[in-house]
């Protein structure tokens, strides 16, 4: 205890109070389109909810918002150890808390971390706990009625073929489709990851500006109102829909037959519909058209190929893999991942638009 007080009286805190405060400041400018999306997006959303007389369900954003927090922390301890490793390959072991600290510090103050930090948090945060609440309530305010026509869509796609018939010949083996769904069911882990490389940051730039609102758009534009408009449950639900023969019961039977020990995204589905029969829960929000998931997995692709060959091509085959699981575990319809796709570089574009022209004024200022 007398180690800790030693070394935190050794850290000067005013310095970094006034360079912390001095990059919020500086850095707010770069995030005003990012708070006009934010509180845009919030009142438009919060309030198609009170014209339908629904109370918002924050439990399914709660456990969002928690989940990052948590791995937030868990990324200062892996950090934490890392820079314990370099002190002890280098024999620093003099004052090893003392010089810890002073680099943990060194690290979450350099350039403009700080205000990107807390800009990224005090948008992001809100704009995500208005997009679980709202998704939670499509099938109330605008119950599932696609879900034969996208079939019937993917029909064509297929040449009259089901798509995921078409993957089962490719992907349709037990060991195969348990390594989809790792891949698939890591996708949170993944977009955390890039969310706090982008929202973190110690640079500013027109890449992360752009990241940025893509993603805030694609939440508020293709996960809320678009899937409003396409309310559909999609595939792995079909057969409680009472639309006739369930056309996916044998990829089901196919999936469950493998076991939900090995695919994991069969629990996630009970879940989701239990808690959509019960009305809301902390795992909740039944929607497939179009795909997030391939939609954000698609910025992040482009995002990657924005910064650097090898981010691209890494983060272009996990979209890829987002695209072929999306179909294959059942969670999609073929056109969910279609339509995910021409979003995803709609709102690339557009962002990048904004972003460019936003942070060249920003410069002169």
């Amino acid at each position: 205890m007398t180690e800790i007080f030693q070394a935190t009286e050794k850290i000067d805190v005013r310095r970094p109070a006034s360079h912390i405060a001095a990059s919020i400041a500086r850095t707010f400018p770069d995030h005003i389109p990012l708070y006009i999306c934010t509180v845009l997006f919030d009142a438009i959303l919060f309030g198609i909810l009170f014209i339908y007389g629904i109370a918002p369900d924050l439990r399914m954003g709660v456990t969002v918002v928690a989940g990052f927090f948590q791995f937030a922390l868990i990324a200062v301890g892996l950090i934490s150890l890392y820079e314990l490793l370099r002190m002890y390959r280098a024999h620093e072991n003099h004052a090893v808390l003392a010089t810890l600290l002073r680099r943990m510090q060194e690290r979450f103050s350099a350039g403009d971390r700080p205000g990107n930090i807390v800009h990224s948090l005090a948008t992001l945060t809100p704009l995500m706990l208005a997009f679980t609440a709202f998704k939670n309530a499509i099938p109330y305010m605008n119950p599932f009625a696609w879900d034969a026509w996208l079939t019937q869509v993917d029909t064509h796609l297929g040449f009259g073929h089901a798509p995921w018939v078409l993957l089962q010949a490719v992907f349709g083996h037990p060991a195969i489709t348990v390594l989809i769904n790792i891949i698939y069911d890591g996708w949170f882990l993944v977009v955390l990851i890039c969310t706090v490389w982008q929202g973190f940051s110690s640079q500013r730039s027109p890449v992360r500006l752009q990241f940025l609102l893509a993603y805030a758009i694609a939440w508020f534009a293709g996960g809320s109102l678009l899937a409003l408009w396409f309310s559909s449950a999609g595939p792995c639900f079909y057969g409680h829909l009472n639309l006739g023969a369930d056309p996916y019961a044998a990829q089901m039977a196919y999936l469950r037959g493998i076991g939900a020990d090995w695919i994991w995204s069969l629990g996630v589905q009970d879940s989701l519909w239990q808690s959509f029969v019960r009305g809301g829960g902390a795992i909740s929000g039944v929607s497939a058209m179009p795909s997030m998931h391939v939609t954000i997995a698609v910025l992040l692709a482009l995002l990657g190929a924005a910064t650097n060959r090898k981010q691209g091509l890494a983060l272009g085959a996990f979209a890829f893999a987002i695209v072929i699981g999306s179909i294959h575990l059942a969670w999609h319809y073929a056109a969910d991942g279609i339509a995910g796709i021409a979003l995803a570089l709609l709102f690339w574009w557009l962002a990048g638009h904004i972003a460019r022209r936003w942070m060249a004024r920003t410069a002169h200022q």
